[in-house]
């Protein structure tokens, strides 16, 4: 009985400590709010979720001939997700249709509760956002979702 609490405990240690390791990050980290699409809204073994194809702003200067960054680091600059180019980090390709903007080509997971409306349906003129942190090493993390609707008015998901 005693090693059976004991594992207990050790098991929500843990637990605590990732919570309090994801809590200090989205508090401290830099976050941004960036446009993104919308896809693949569920997942029989997953659940419901929403796949983000995140945008970044990238000077047009830093991309080659064929309209592609290979590799860049992301920032956060005047509250809004930037790349650079770096040799190391994430992997970006040219976002049809946005100049300005690049798709990550990792897309990242948004997971929704059955509860609330799917987020990826979308009325005409409103756009999808999500915000976002970056830590230093590792992939970006979807903190909240917003639709901007066409008068400009924010409507908070997530």
């Amino acid at each position: 009985m005693k090693r059976s609490l004991l594992v207990a405990l050790v098991h929500a240690l843990l637990v605590l400590l990732v919570w309090g390791n994801y809590e200090f990050e989205k508090n401290t980290l830099p976050r941004a709010w960036t446009k993104t699409g919308p896809f693949d809204p569920y997942d029989l073994l997953r659940g419901r979720y929403v796949r983000l194809a995140v945008l970044a702003q990238a000077d047009v200067s830093t991309l080659d001939e064929r309209g592609y960054q290979r590799q860049g680091q992301l920032f956060v600059e005047d509250g809004q997700l930037h790349i650079r180019k770096a040799d190391c980090c994430q992997t970006f390709g040219l976002a049809t249709g946005q100049p300005g903007y690049v798709r990550l080509q990792a897309p990242a997971s948004f997971f929704i509760s059955q509860a609330v409306e799917d987020p990826s349906n979308l009325k005409a003129g409103e756009e999808l956002w999500v915000e976002v942190s970056i830590p230093p090493k590792g992939p970006m993390r979807p903190l909240h979702l917003a639709r901007k609707t066409k008068d400009g008015t924010w409507i908070p998901l997530y």
